[in-house]
């Protein structure tokens, strides 16, 4: 007895699910019918996962997380308070802080929920970008740095106050050009900025 004859396949498809579905070949109208619904109804459900992914990634994020990825990016930025706007890239994005660089220096923003400021993406870059400096940790550690050198403050709602900077517990001083001694609480610095970037 010869061995049995196999019949040879109507087409050459590949092997696996997704090439056989892909070879229309193989298929008789009602089957090729039938394979387009399944494949439709697989889309649409994966595009509801995905979608379902991306809101509760986004449901996750901090401002923080935010200004970093535009960092990385290398978007130009421009943070606006009720007083002023500063716009430029991100340098540096710390736990509470991020460095942004604009034309008349680096400027330290406070980041927090209460920060009575709206940051927008002005110009989305389309390469570029960096790491930042992983010095800029917290604001707190940032006006550490400062310490003993002429800084401009934002304070509250849109004061500055300039002068010779100090730490207290809970708050900052500031010693102005007049020798006046200015005690801000810390809480209440929104930005600050090396007065000798002018």
């Amino acid at each position: 007895m010869g061995a049995a004859q196999v019949p040879s396949p109507r087409t050459d498809c590949g092997s696996g699910l997704d090439n056989l579905l892909k070879c229309l070949d193989m298929f008789d109208e009602p089957e090729l019918a039938a394979a387009r619904s399944v494949r439709a109804a697989w889309r649409a459900d994966e595009e509801i996962w995905a979608r379902a992914a991306l809101s509760r990634w986004e449901h996750g994020r901090s401002l923080v997380d935010v200004l970093r990825d535009s960092m990385h990016r290398g978007d130009t930025v421009a943070i606006g308070f009720p007083s002023c706007t500063f716009t430029g890239p991100l340098t540096a994005v710390g736990r509470d802080v991020a460095r942004i660089t604009t034309p008349a220096g680096g400027v330290d923003v406070r980041i927090d929920p209460a920060m009575p400021a709206v940051v927008r993406v002005v110009h989305a870059a389309k390469g570029g970008g960096g790491r930042g400096d992983d010095t800029v940790i917290t604001f707190v550690a940032r006006l550490r740095q400062l310490e003993g050198t002429t800084v401009r403050l934002g304070v509250g709602a849109g004061d500055e106050v300039t002068g010779v900077l100090g730490l207290g517990r809970d708050h900052v001083t500031v010693v102005e050009g007049d020798g006046v001694r200015a005690y801000v609480p810390t809480a209440s610095v929104r930005w600050l900025r090396p007065d000798d970037d002018d």
